[in-house]
């Protein structure tokens, strides 16, 4: 027997032989067909091989790498990388009003706790 399922980050692993049901679809998309799990007549979940997953990855590192260089680019405020993270875990409308905040400022070099302050604003004026 294979060692047990685990989670990693936001990966959990579990080995085929503890997964029986879905050790024939594996084979499937072993020799290279896309399997989509739909809910309610609507694609939910697709299956792809590991290989296809690094080489998706990849993709995605290459484009993120690009828009990191075409803003670094373009001059402007250096943000946090706390308030970055912040940005990220807010609603839509909130992270792009600190999004347009910025870009109004953009080629100055605004300090970090004036960026703060910022958000600080643009949330309250979301909020209330």
């Amino acid at each position: 027997m294979s060692a047990p399922a685990y989670r990693h980050d936001h990966d959990t692993v579990i080995p085929l032989d503890q997964a029986p049901a879905l050790a024939e679809l594996a084979g499937r998309v072993r020799r290279h067909e896309r399997i989509t799990l739909t809910e309610q007549g609507k694609p939910a979940v697709a299956i792809i091989a590991a290989d296809e997953l690094e080489e998706l990855q990849a993709a995605q590192d290459v484009t993120d790498v690009a828009r990191a260089e075409a803003i670094k680019a373009q001059g402007g405020p250096r943000v946090p990388h706390a308030l970055v993270l912040e940005m990220m875990m807010a609603d839509d409308a909130t992270y792009e009003a600190m999004e347009v905040a910025l870009a109004a400022r953009q080629g100055e070099d605004i300090a970090h706790d004036e960026q703060w302050a910022m958000w600080r604003a643009v949330r309250a004026n979301r909020s209330g």
